[in-house]
């Protein structure tokens, strides 16, 4: 996996505006065999939150821990952030990779 690139592309549909996306290019570096606190803390999510209609809901996630590696951000065009009402953020402080794990997610309930 190392040497290996990845390219991520997000297109928002709904609601607008058109054309609104977020694009990310990464180099994929070695194997993190020990993460650190910071890695392990950014990459273990045993929840989610979403909306059902308009309420908001949690819903338990189980996984096993994320196979994390090193990863060099070498390109980023972000619209989704300032569509969505946020500021910009810019170029992130620390960036990995996972080639992803199964996940299972449990049947959302209102909070």
């Amino acid at each position: 996996m190392k040497g290996s690139h990845v390219e991520y592309e997000m297109r928002r549909r709904w609601p607008g505006p058109k054309g609104t996306r977020s694009s990310a290019s990464l180099a994929i570096g070695e194997r993190i065999e020990q993460p650190t606190q910071l890695e392990h803390f950014l990459s273990a999510r045993w929840g989610l939150y979403t909306m059902l209609g308009k309420r908001l809901s949690f819903a338990k996630v189980e996984h096993e821990p994320w196979p994390l590696h090193r990863a060099e951000l070498l390109a980023l065009e972000d619209d989704l952030a300032a569509a969505a009402g946020y500021p910009a953020l810019g170029r992130p402080d620390h960036v990995m990779y996972s080639p992803g794990v199964s996940v299972r997610i449990e049947r959302p309930r209102y909070v």
